[in-house]
C-alpha cells in the first residue's frame, strides 16, 4: 500500500476554499480507482497549514491517478497560492495493529515524524521503531502506528501513529532511535475522513 502525504500553506481568507478543494481531489482520487481511504485537516501547531493524507493499493493506482485530468486541478489553484502544494509519496513498510487505521470515528489526531538518517543507519533505525512503536498502545488514545518509506527517497523514513481524543502525545524518542535518526522533523494534524460513505470507508 502507498501513502501520499501532502502539506498547503494558505493564506487565512483561503482555508476554507482550499479544503473544499482537497476534499474535490479526494472525490477524482476515488473515481480514478485504487484509493482506499482520504482524510483532510489541518495542522496543529501552524493551522494555517493544510495536511491531506490518502491510501492506495499499488504505486500503480497512484501513478494513474498523476498522470490523469484530474490531477491538475491542484496545480492550477496552487499556482494562485502563496506557497504550492508538497506532496510526498509513501511505501508503507509495517503497520501494527495490522491495517488497524481507523476512519469509524471519522476524526483523528497524526503524529508523522520524518527521519532522514545515515544510510549505514537506516536498517538500525527501522529496527528499533518496529520493536519500541508496539509500546505506544499502553497509551491513552492510542490506534496505530506505521513506517513508511519516500518513493522517491530511500533515506527519507516516516513513523505515522494514530491518536484519538484530546490529541497526539509527544513521544518521547528512545536513545538509540535518535542516535540513529539523523535529522527529524515532525507534523501533528487534526484529520477528519473526507466523505466515508462516498469512499466506502466503514
Amino acid at each position: 500500500m502507498f501513502v501520499e502525504l501532502l502539506s498547503w500553506t494558505v493564506p487565512g481568507n483561503q482555508k476554507e476554499s482550499s479544503l473544499n478543494l482537497l476534499r474535490a481531489l479526494h472525490h477524482q482520487m476515488d473515481a480514478s480507482g485504487g484509493l482506499v481511504r482520504s482524510l483532510v485537516g489541518r495542522e496543529v501547531r501552524n493551522p494555517d497549514c493544510l495536511v491531506s493524507l490518502t491510501f492506495w493499493k499499488s504505486w500503480e493506482d497512484v501513478a494513474r491517478f498523476l498522470a490523469s485530468s484530474g490531477s491538475s486541478i491542484l496545480n492550477e489553484h496552487g499556482n494562485n497560492s502563496s506557497e504550492r502544494p508538497k506532496p510526498h509519496h509513501f511505501e508503507i513498510l509495517w503497520e501494527w495493529p495490522q491495517e488497524e487505521v481507523d476512519t469509524k470515528f471519522g476524526e483523528c489526531f497524526w503524529s508523522i515524524h520524518e527521519f532522514y538518517p545515515a544510510r549505514a543507519a537506516m536498517n538500525q533505525l527501522l529496527d528499533g521503531l518496529r520493536h519500541w512503536a508496539p509500546s505506544l498502545s499502553a497509551s491513552g488514545g492510542f490506534r496505530c502506528a506505521a513506517l513508511w518509506l519516500d518513493k522517491n527517497d530511500d533515506g527519507h523514513l516516516a513513523l505515522a501513529t494514530q491518536w484519538t481524543g484530546d490529541g497526539a502525545p509527544e513521544l518521547g524518542l528512545p536513545e538509540e532511535i535518535r542516535a540513529a535518526s539523523g535529522r527529524t522533523t515532525q507534523i501533528v494534524a487534526r484529520l477528519r475522513v473526507t466523505d466515508q460513505y462516498h469512499l466506502g470507508v466503514v
